[in-house]
């Protein structure tokens, strides 16, 4: 009797198992939901080098982003560009902070079927910032700079004088041959 009781059991076990599994795959079958979500690629770099924040979005039907998307959350970061494709916007960053490198709450603005304006959220990302000075940053033995190498030549910072006196010149000649006359 009691195999029979734990065969009968088993039976409603999986039954209600697979119940249960048809109705999570019919609630996550539903197109019409909408979501943002956010990753660094990669999800840790150098001070200096650059990141790219991937924002993957799905939008009600009938809804489209704006040619400028507004992304709000990156403020105090420093945005080198936004690529725009389809279900996803890729916004590349300069990691410029030694500490922890995040954002704020992350909303993605975009157009209903009737032209009004809502958002989409998501949550803070962080990037995991790394040491330029190596595996063992307490060992590393820092250098001073000796001095920083001008970028302009110092002809081009006195052509600005000599062309200032030759005006100048020129200047003062014309008048004495105007005077002279």
């Amino acid at each position: 009797m009691t195999g029979v009781r734990a065969g009968r059991f088993g039976y409603m076990a999986l039954l209600c198992l697979l119940l249960w599994s048809q109705a999570a795959w019919a609630g996550g079958s539903d197109s019409a939901a909408t979501f943002l979500k956010a990753r660094f690629l990669p999800d840790s770099a150098q001070v200096g080098s650059m990141v790219e924040l991937a924002l993957a979005y799905r939008l009600p039907e009938g809804s489209q982003l704006p040619s400028e998307p507004q992304i709000k959350g990156l403020e105090g970061l420093a945005v080198a560009g936004i690529q725009k494709g389809s279900g996803e916007i890729r916004v590349r960053l300069l990691v410029d902070r030694l500490t922890e490198f995040k954002t704020a709450p992350l909303s993605l603005t975009y157009l209903n079927r009737e032209g009004h304006t809502e958002s989409l959220h998501a949550d803070p990302v962080a990037l995991t910032v790394l040491s330029n000075l190596g595996e063992r940053p307490e060992e590393a033995q820092l250098k001073p700079i000796y001095g920083i190498i001008p970028t302009r030549s110092s002809l081009m910072k006195r052509m600005r004088w000599v062309l200032v006196g030759l005006t100048a010149c020129a200047t003062a000649l014309g008048i004495f041959l105007w005077m002279k006359r």
